[in-house]
């Protein structure tokens, strides 16, 4: 699994939830975006 000591969470009502957390000892970086289905009526 990934360990990381610190997760970013960005949550708003103008962009979608955004996660941010470092791997490799400080190496790399992984952004996670979710944005909500949007259904049209």
């Amino acid at each position: 699994g990934i360990s990381s000591e610190t997760l970013t969470l960005f949550i708003g009502t103008d962009y979608p939830l955004k996660m941010e957390f470092e791997i490799a000892d400080g190496n790399g970086k992984v952004v996670y975006m979710l944005a909500p289905r949007i259904e049209a009526e």
